[in-house]
């Protein structure tokens, strides 16, 4: 019979964890991990355009999915399913199992950031013309989509029901 591998705990000494912080792939973990929970903030020139796209119907957003639709968001934006922590790699170099260590505590730190990042998202779409060739109950299932945080949200929303407005007053004049 064969013996079962035992593996040991990683032993790393001052200088070996000096040599690792100071390594590439430690510090672009760690960029990775900061830049990752954080919503990118639109312009107003940016928020109109996707106003004036969704009053087009050019974007299909979380607002079209009724929730008595049996239909989730990520049935229909694919890439919410993957929308969890940091992937530290699975690799068992002593390198990135000593990463792994020196990363456990941020990772505490980054879950924290990340749940929070999660809830401030506050309107979700995509372009017609993204969509999978699939579809499920009726809905597109698209494999890319574009976030907004709660404010951007609130201030294209807006800029929707301005654009709405000029374009009913608009159209009651022909």
């Amino acid at each position: 019979m064969a013996k079962k591998k035992t593996t040991e705990p990683t032993k790393v000494d001052n200088s070996e964890r000096n040599i690792i912080i100071k390594s590439k792939k430690y510090n672009d973990l760690l960029e990775q991990l900061d830049s990752k929970c954080e919503h990118h903030v639109h312009t107003d020139d940016e928020l109109k355009e996707i106003a004036k796209d969704l009053y087009h119907n050019k974007i299909f957003s979380n607002l079209h999915i009724d929730a008595r639709n049996s239909v989730s968001l990520a049935s229909v934006f694919m890439p919410l399913m993957f929308m969890g922590g940091v992937n530290w790699g699975t690799d068992e170099t002593r390198e990135s199992k000593i990463i792994r260590l020196l990363l456990e505590d941020k990772e505490a730190g980054y879950n924290e950031r990340h749940n929070a990042w999660v809830n401030e998202i506050g309107f979700i779409y995509e372009y017609y013309g993204k969509e999978a060739p699939r579809c499920i109950n009726g809905m597109p299932m698209f494999y890319s989509c574009h976030l907004l945080s709660k404010t951007d949200a609130k201030r294209m929303l807006e800029f929707h029901d301005r654009y709405k407005e000029l374009q009913d007053n608009i159209n009651s004049q022909f």
